[in-house]
């Protein structure tokens, strides 16, 4: 085994046996024959390497006495500095944990980097360390344009992509951002990414690849540089040979292209080469570099128990900072002595730095850990939300505008057979500062004999009768969500908590009449509306690149020759279907016919009104995934979005959702708004590590230098009928409550879910939040509540005027209730929101009053709200669709036993199983019947 010890005296020994060369080259020139670097360049690198092989022995001396926290190190891949030398210092770099050398590098090439004590910082977990602040050791530095990553191999070259994919096309959808939308980075500025052999099999990796080629086969601009640092040894395990080269040069759409890592003249030749083909193209390459992997994998492997002593020292005698000195030593551009001193020098600058860090404080308190993880803004998401919609506010519309292109609207009489303006649910919502002025299942309703929705104080009561106009009050709780902003923030969220339409349902089948409609023949969601062009993926996102391939594919350049294709300029911004245009006006982009006058409309109807309003107010902001343009979403939530909004914001992806959320965090890194869809809850657990690995870790790891703001749309829950079966009925959510950070939204209502969608995607825009906007498919089209036709679970469209009165905080509940003389206090979420108001209605008329609690933020949970509302009544029932064992359920009676709950309490869960196919799911599923008989057994305690 090689020690820290064994590899400096080596180095040593080899540099003393080095012999001045007769024939001395100038600084300026080639350091030999067949390169490019110069004498100049090669010192440089020689340095980077140098200072990269210091930090690794000082990282091992302070392991041995516990003052360091990391020894996985760079011997062995210092060739690597040799990439950063043939980049600029303003192009993004997602490093490999072994590209210690490429960090030195970057750091010389800007003035006033002192990279020996940020790397110095991190190993021994300072709380002063430049760019995690001592929770992980990363190399990563605005300054230096280097992105953190995780040590989850491959995990970051999705991320890459995305990266590239705004600086490639994205990015030019938002030109008044300036430069890389605030980081920096220049028009013509490339992505690196860096990775080691292990990693190319990889399921992320393997995306990663896919997709960039897939880019390119379609025209879609992609400028990324690949780098694989390969060692051949993924801690034990070898790489077969030649594995890597045929798997990473067989890849369609990314020209391959490899050197010896070890040589740093070899290495920096086709590291330009490949940089300046990939800058000028902008189009995908991967550059395989061998290298080899010194004193193991970290400080504790014991290498010699898998390899050989002949395999060991074969790496060493390629050690790539030998072969350096003795390039510069033969160029005649330093002599051993120079380099022996140099050396020593840097490495007593280590030294010292290294002593001068020990004693610098650590994280010291929970809070501190937490601090960058999810800042809480509340005030500022608010008004972000105030200012989103004053930007919306524009002319008077005629409301029998448009009537002409009824049949390309969006939002069809959602109240079919009763004139709009009869139910008006509110023309002017305001705020309301009674904590208690919440909306409240009434008695019995007039006439009708159902059970209508009024506040506590018997005002603004949605009535049944058609011919009546009702109004609604929003209540706003009084008191601040938990983790929200101390001083101004405090206590400052108006949350809504305002009554909505509370009606019959006839089950999940909305009608054929409702847009977004599903398929005709079986009365459940198989499918939404027939593709609107059968236009293929390639075309499709050929006109997003505004490009044109003939059908048999993109033609190969010759080597040095540029596409005309490629470098034909942007498409011009208009206003036409498929265009790649901003509306002018809001009313524009409704076609003349705004939401709020279009009637009651479903909770499809309301998210797609309400993603349009945001796509006008936020320019950088992109819908993609998959069948969301050409189809609309398999739902018709996005619906006429692409129509609206051009190819450029709103596109079709290929099928892999590790690649559509990398996408999305790489293009929210470079400044943009994305929102991509997964298509069902089930099949985001394939890719739920870009959430948890890296989406998460991005503000942890960097101290919120670096924020990859993204509002996820994903369609889940169960209750399907007559569809799906597991995969399209997941009830699943666990894997998203754990991720430290990560905001869920669960909108049961259409009232409820443009709000909230509004708070997402400000508190991303704000916060550089991640939030997941869970959308319960069984919901999308549902109309009624207590009866055929009563249609109250539709709710009017707020226009921009009222969005800051109905504005609903990360972590406010909203609650249903009679009075202050209840009887149990129901608390859920989704599709529990609607069966426990039909069950509190059929207990109703058993005298028995129940307070039904709509969560509406899984996480974080509204605690402070579950408290109140349980302490309230001091009977809790919790109705959780998600599985009784990992479900939310848990999470509120945790809640509750945490803050001392002393009233009794029990769950309604769905068991611990998959979804069924058919009417076996009804075995599985909370059912309404399982509502009433568990408020009755509580009653009863």
């Amino acid at each position: 085994m090689t020690t820290p010890q064994d590899l400096d005296e080596r180095f040593r020994a080899e540099l003393a046996g080095l012999v001045a060369a007769t024939v001395i080259r100038d600084f300026d020139e080639p350091v030999r024959d067949d390169t490019a670097l110069t004498g100049v360049q090669a010192r440089a690198l020689y340095d980077a390497q140098c200072t990269s092989r210091h930090l690794d022995l000082a990282a091992r001396w302070l392991r041995s006495f516990d003052a360091g926290y990391y020894t996985i190190g760079s011997s062995g891949h210092e060739g690597n500095a040799a990439v950063a030398a043939a980049l600029r210092p303003t192009d993004p770099a997602l490093l490999h944990y072994r590209s210690g050398g490429f960090y030195c590098m970057r750091a010389a090439q800007v003035p006033g980097s002192d990279p020996i004590r940020d790397v110095l910082r991190g190993v021994v977990a300072s709380a002063k360390e430049p760019i995690a602040g001592g929770r992980h050791k990363v190399f990563g530095h605005p300054d230096l344009h280097v992105v953190p990553t995780t040590s989850t191999i491959a995990s970051h070259l999705p991320r890459a992509v995305g990266v590239a994919y705004a600086l490639g096309r994205g990015r030019r959808r938002n030109p008044a951002a300036g430069p890389a939308n605030g980081h920096g980075w220049p028009g013509d500025a490339l992505v690196v990414c860096s990775f080691g052999d292990a990693s190319v099999n990889h399921a992320a990796a393997t995306a990663a690849f896919n997709t960039a080629g897939w880019c390119d086969h379609v025209g879609l601009r992609l400028p990324l540089l690949f780098v694989c640092e390969d060692n051949s040894l993924g801690i034990s395990v070898r790489s077969p040979d030649g594995w890597v080269a045929a798997a990473l040069s067989s890849r369609p759409g990314v020209r391959y292209y490899a050197a010896d890592g070890c040589d740093s003249a070899a290495a920096y030749d086709r590291a330009a080469e490949a940089a300046a083909w990939v800058r000028r193209f902008r189009r995908p390459a991967v550059l395989h570099l061998t290298t080899v992997r010194l004193m193991g994998h970290a400080g504790a492997d014991a290498e010699m128990a898998y390899r050989s002593p002949v395999e060991i020292a074969g790496d060493l005698a390629r050690d790539p900072l030998v072969r350096t000195a003795r390039l510069l030593v033969e160029a005649g551009v330093a002599t051993p002595a120079e380099l022996m001193g140099r050396y020593d020098e840097l490495g007593w600058d280590v030294r010292r730095v290294a002593e001068e860090v020990l004693g610098e404080p650590k994280l010291g308190s929970a809070s501190e850990v937490t601090a960058p993880l999810a800042p809480r803004r509340p005030v500022r998401v608010s008004r972000a939300v105030a200012d989103a919609a004053a930007d919306l506010i524009d002319e008077a519309v005629d409301p029998d505008a448009g009537s002409d292109i009824d049949d390309d609207l969006e939002f069809a009489e959602a109240y079919e057979g009763r004139p709009t303006a009869s139910r008006t649910v509110s023309s002017h919502r305001a705020p309301s500062t009674a904590d208690d002025d919440i909306p409240a299942i009434a008695p019995e309703g007039p006439a009708t004999g159902q059970h209508a929705l009024v506040t506590d104080s018997g005002q603004h009561a949605l009535v049944t009768d058609p011919g009546q106009t009702a109004g609604q009050s929003s209540g706003a709780g009084a008191g601040s969500a938990s983790g929200a902003d101390s001083g101004a923030d405090s206590g400052a969220d108006s949350g809504s908590v305002s009554g909505a339409d509370s009606g019959a349902d006839s089950g999940a089948d909305s009608g054929a009449d409702d847009w977004p409609e599903p398929a005709t023949g079986t009365g459940s969601f198989v499918a939404g509306p027939p593709d609107e062009a059968a236009a293929s993926a390639a075309s499709i996102l050929a006109d997003l690149a505004g490009l044109t391939y003939p059908q048999d594919g993109p033609v190969e350049p010759a080597d040095g020759e540029p596409l005309a294709d490629r470098d034909a300029p942007e498409p011009a911004d208009d206003n036409r279907p498929n265009g790649n245009g901003h509306p002018p006006t809001r009313a524009a982009a409704f076609n003349g016919r705004l939401p709020e006058r279009a009637g009651p409309l479903t909770l499809a109807q309301t998210i797609n009104a309400a993603l349009t309003d945001a796509m006008l107010a936020y320019p950088q902001m992109v819908v993609f995934g998959e069948d969301v343009a050409a189809k609309g979403g398999v739902y018709g939530v996005t619906k006429g979005l692409r129509d609206r909004f051009g190819a450029t914001r709103v596109f079709d992806t290929l099928l892999d959702e590790t690649s559509i959320l990398g996408l999305g965090l790489g293009a929210g890194l470079a400044g943009m708004l994305p929102v991509p869809e997964i298509q069902y809850l089930a099949y985001l657990h394939n890719a739920e590590d870009q959430l948890r690995g890296e989406a998460a870790t991005m503000q942890f790891f960097s101290q919120g230098a670096y924020h990859n703001p993204m509002v996820v749309r994903v369609a889940g829950l169960a209750y399907q009928l007559g569809f799906g079966g597991h995969f399209h009925n997941d009830n699943a959510l666990a894997v998203l409550r754990d991720i430290p950070g990560l905001v869920v939204a669960a909108p049961a209502r259409a009232e409820d879910a443009a709000p909230m969608l509004r708070t997402c995607l400000a508190s991303a825009i704000v916060d550089g939040s991640v939030c997941v906007f869970l959308e319960p498919i069984a919901l999308y089209h549902t109309r009624d509540l207590h009866g055929d036709s009563d249609n109250w679970w539709l709710s009017d469209y707020a226009p921009p005027s009222e969005w800051s009165a109905i504005h609903v905080p990360i972590g406010r509940a909203r609650a249903y209730h009679s009075g202050p003389n209840d009887d149990l206090t129901i608390i859920t979420f989704g599709n529990g929101v609607r069966m426990s108001l039909r069950a509190a209605a059929r207990l109703s008329e058993e005298g028995v009053t129940c307070r039904v609690v709509d969560l509406r933020w899984l996480s974080p949970l509204p605690v402070g709200d579950i408290i109140k509302h349980a302490s309230d009544t001091g009977r809790v029932l919790v109705v959780d669709e998600t599985r009784r064992s990992g479900g939310v359920g848990e999470g509120i009676i945790a809640a509750l036993v945490d803050a001392g709950y002393v009233g009794v309490a029990r769950r309604v869960a769905a068991v611990d199983s998959f979804v069924p196919l058919g009417p076996a799911a009804n075995h599985v599923l909370v059912s309404e019947e399982q509502i009433v008989q568990g408020a009755k057994s509580l009653l009863a305690r």
